[in-house]
């Protein structure tokens, strides 16, 4: 059963017990862990002030990997794809999520996601989970 990621969260903030965190960003992309909490079906983008951050790993249809760390305190997603780490802002959807600079745009609902550069057609990622 998933839960939503609201309930997560709520979750979360009840809890007492910290998760460990890896000793650094690389180890934790090795080893595949969430540093702040459990990846959830990413339906909604957490509510700005709702809480902890939340990181995400994705597969994408060209075989490079994304990481994504939604930080709902300010309304942005940190991604990182091949290499290079951007911010993107939240914006505002009916259904799903969508975080943008006004070039690149990541964007999706559930375990399935977008990723769009400039120059560059939309690539589909995936979710990873465990």
């Amino acid at each position: 059963m998933r839960l939503p990621l609201i309930a997560l969260l709520a979750l979360g903030a009840c809890s007492s017990q910290q998760p460990a965190a890896p000793v650094n960003a690389a180890q934790a992309e090795e080893t595949n862990i969430t540093t702040d909490a459990s990846p959830a079906p990413l339906d909604k983008a957490p509510a700005k002030g709702a809480g902890k951050a939340i990181t995400a790993r994705f597969r994408c249809m060209d075989g490079v990997r994304i990481v994504a760390r939604f930080d709902p305190e300010k309304g942005s997603a940190v991604v990182t794809r091949a290499g290079t780490t951007i911010t993107l802002q939240q914006q505002v959807m009916a259904s799903g999520i969508r975080y943008s600079d006004g070039q690149v745009t990541f964007q999706g609902k559930g375990d399935a996601m977008s990723y769009e550069a400039p120059g560059q057609p939309p690539i589909a990622c995936t979710a990873i989970r465990g």
